[in-house]
C-alpha cells in the first residue's frame, strides 16, 4: 500500500494523488500539523507488519524493498529496523558527490551511532510496526530531529536496526531541506 499524507499542502498534491486509479494508493489530507504528526499520521492507516517512509522529494531504487524485505527474512524478528544507505541528488534529479563516508554498512546499528554519527535517513529506512506499537510514535513536540529520537528510542528499547551499505535511496538536496538548518536541527 502507499499512503500519502498530505499535510496541509498549498500546491496540486490532492490533484495529483487523485489521478492516480489504484486501489493501493490511500490519500489522507489533514490541517498542518508538522512532520512528526504527518508521519504518525500514516502509521495509524497502515495496514501491514512492515513500514517504511519516504518524504515527498526523495525516491526508492526500484530494488529498495526487495532488498530490504529480503533482509527483515534472513536477519528475524529480533531485527525491528533495516537501512540502506543513500546517494544525493540534487534539486533536478542530478547525481552528487556525499560529502563524507557513509555509515558502515553491513553491520548493526545502536544509540551511539546514532548520537555520534550521521545517522540514516528516514527515507531510506522501513520498520516493523511492533517498534511504533512499543515505542510510540514520532514526537510531535519535535519539529527537528524527530526521525533520530525514534531510532534512539527504539534501540534503546532492544530492537535491532542493521545497515546495508547499498545505495537504495536517493535524497533530494536543495535549500530547503529542513536539515538544511543546523539551529533547528539542535
Amino acid at each position: 500500500e502507499i499512503i500519502v499524507v498530505d499535510d496541509g499542502s498549498t500546491d496540486e498534491t490532492p490533484a495529483v494523488v487523485h489521478s492516480i486509479r489504484d486501489p493501493r494508493v490511500r490519500y489522507i489530507r489533514q490541517e498542518n500539523a508538522g512532520l512528526s504528526a504527518a508521519r504518525n499520521t500514516g502509521l495509524r492507516a497502515a495496514r501491514y507488519k512492515l513500514i517504511g517512509f519516504l518524504d515527498a522529494d526523495d525516491l526508492w531504487c526500484p530494488d529498495f524493498l526487495k532488498a530490504v524485505v529480503a533482509e527483515f527474512d534472513r536477519l528475524g524478528p529480533e531485527f525491528g529496523l533495516v537501512a540502506t544507505s543513500a546517494s544525493r541528488m540534487d534539486e533536478r534529479g542530478r547525481p552528487m558527490l556525499s560529502p563524507r563516508d557513509p555509515l558502515d554498512g553491513g553491520s548493526e546499528l545502536g544509540v551511539r551511532d546514532f548520537c555520534l554519527r550521521n545517522r540514516p535517513y528516514s527515507s531510506s529506512i522501513v520498520i516493523r510496526r511492533n517498534v511504533f506499537e512499543s515505542c510510540g510514535g514520532f514526537d510531535t513536540r519535535l519539529r527537528s530531529s524527530e526521525d533520530r529520537d525514534i531510532w534512539i528510542r527504539a534501540t534503546s528499547a532492544g530492537f535491532r536496526f542493521y545497515f546495508i551499505i547499498e545505495p537504495l535511496a536517493m535524497l533530494r538536496r536543495h535549500r530547503n531541506n529542513m536539515s538544511k538548518n543546523a539551529d533547528r536541527m539542535k
